[in-house]
């Protein structure tokens, strides 16, 4: 009796133990798995890349970019990028607002 009951807090204490790894594991998640977004104002335009004044953190920023992602864009734009992970390499480049003409 004594020996069973044993068994099952040491299964019990297994179980717990790995809820506890699993749920911590969803809440911060993993540094694998998160790409990085900025937003902000084209500053400046070369063949492979771009300088964005980024809105969260007031700094330029220059992303290496695919010509094909870049097309339509120009200098003063809006845009979200999504970086590849562990990366310098824009994914997805998303034009918020374009430029205003009148300057």
């Amino acid at each position: 009796m004594m020996r069973k009951m044993a068994i099952f807090v040491v299964t019990l204490a297994f179980m717990v133990s790995l809820t506890q790894t699993a749920s911590a594991g969803m809440r911060y998640g993993s540094s694998d798995t998160s790409s990085e977004v900025i937003t902000g104002t084209v500053l400046f335009m070369s063949t492979n890349s771009l300088t964005v004044k980024d809105n969260k953190t007031r700094t330029n920023r220059t992303v290496d970019i695919r010509s094909d992602l870049m097309s339509g864009l120009e200098e003063g734009d809006k845009v979200k990028i999504v970086l590849q992970k562990n990366s310098n390499l824009a994914e997805k480049v998303i034009k918020l607002k374009s430029r205003s003409k009148n300057k």
